[in-house]
């Protein structure tokens, strides 16, 4: 299986992890789930950040409310204390209602102007690499 879930960079000496859900393969078995599950768990026991990607996601790829239930706790059980922040781009309204379900003060939904979204990385002190990256996924939207 594919999943897309890769490290980008590093922030405030902790890793940046990368996922685009719409470019790996779906989630629809437990298998699969317990797979993508073991990616996250390569950093359990200590802090990362997480870029979520959602351009061209959909219903499918939350198949059901129960997965995102389960994923939910998986991330608030196991990641509660390692993950500092999700850098959630690319919001489509799936995707604001997938995440307004679980509201969690560490969840940032990044700017969608370029302006916005580079004043926002300085003033966190990321590195220009990062930015570039960031500032790339709103090109490719």
């Amino acid at each position: 299986m594919k999943y897309s879930f890769h490290r980008v960079g590093t922030h405030n000496g902790h890793p940046v992890i990368y996922t685009k859900p719409a470019s790996g393969d779906l989630i629809q078995t437990e298998e699969q789930f317990t797979g993508f599950c073991q990616l996250m768990n390569n950093y359990k026991g200590r802090k990362w950040y997480w870029i979520i990607n959602c351009k061209d996601m959909g219903w499918e790829h939350v198949y059901s409310i129960s997965f995102a239930k389960r994923l939910y706790e998986h991330i608030t059980v196991t990641h509660k204390e390692t993950i500092v922040e999700a850098w959630l781009f690319n919001m489509n309204t799936i995707c604001r209602t997938l995440f307004s379900l679980f509201p969690d003060p560490r969840a940032c939904v990044m700017p969608t102007d370029r302006l916005e979204l580079l004043v926002t990385m300085q003033q966190d002190k990321a590195s220009h690499e990062l930015t570039d990256f960031c500032l790339d996924l709103l090109n490719a939207s």
